[in-house]
């Protein structure tokens, strides 16, 4: 019996760090780091400046920051897994919005709001991941979570360039269509 309730522990923390890991590669790797890919494409093609991509880099930044801090001032309680998934969906939503809009300011917000939702995203995913890990004494398998980021790059980084069949409006999109799977 002991095995069989320690088997279920261990199932839910390996559910958990996947879920935790595919999350990752959401907020992540699509969500924060898309940017890097696609912005070639956007100074080819819609002629952005170096000044403006800086600028929209920074905005995400700055709401990368926000979301860190923002996180630990707030009282999840229970709430926790509701408000990452909330996140991951202005996430995957504000990466597909990049490509449906041609105006920098609204690229801005759009940014500064991606950055704070990957904020708020890593700082919730890691609590609940850890605490799953460490309740399950599994704390070697928390770098597992944390590759979740360099999975989330490298697949943005090899999907960009097929993606860019359909301009840098594709990749955006595209990207999009990706998280929500």
């Amino acid at each position: 019996m002991h095995t069989k309730i320690n088997r279920n522990i261990q199932l839910g923390s390996t559910r958990t760090l996947i879920a935790g890991f595919v999350v990752l590669m959401i907020a992540m790797g699509i969500g924060r780091f898309s940017y890097t890919s696609i912005l070639p494409l956007m100074q080819a093609q819609v002629h952005l400046s170096v000044t403006q991509a800086s600028y929209l880099a920074s905005s995400n930044y700055l709401g990368y920051l926000i979301g860190g801090f923002g996180a630990g001032l707030i009282r999840w309680g229970t709430k926790r897994a509701f408000n990452l998934r909330t996140q991951i969906m202005m996430s995957i939503v504000t990466t597909g919005l990049m490509g449906l809009s041609s105006s920098f300011s609204i690229w801005m917000i759009l940014r500064l709001l991606s950055g704070i939702s990957s904020g708020l995203i890593f700082v919730l995913a890691s609590s609940l991941v850890l605490d799953a890990l460490l309740n399950d004494n599994r704390a070697k398998w928390i770098g597992i979570f944390y590759g979740g980021v360099g999975a989330g790059i490298a697949m943005t980084g090899l999907m960009v360039p097929v993606l860019n069949a359909y301009s840098w409006r594709g990749a955006w999109v595209g990207l999009m269509l990706i998280g929500f799977v």
